[in-house]
């Protein structure tokens, strides 16, 4: 049975979720109607950024596995004797 403090736990996340799934939309809404203003000249550096977005989203799926693993082996680097 779940206790009065984890429904209200439930509800309060819901709400977060719906909240930002909402501003989300909207944000998204918002910007493919094109009000702001396109630049006359593109930053250098924005064609790095997906070389950067898939270093990033490398190192979290290493990460990711190694914690798996570690899970299942129910060990830890950080373990003190």
């Amino acid at each position: 049975m779940s206790t009065l403090l984890e429904v209200k736990n439930d509800k309060s996340i819901k709400v977060v979720i719906w909240i930002t799934t909402i501003v989300i939309c909207l944000a998204v809404t918002v910007l493919q109607m094109h009000i702001f203003p396109v630049p006359d000249v593109i930053p250098s550096f924005i064609f790095k950024l997906p070389m950067i977005n898939a270093i990033l989203n490398g190192t979290c799926s290493v990460l990711l596995i190694f914690s798996l693993l570690a899970i299942k082996r129910e060990t830890s680097l950080y373990t003190v004797n």
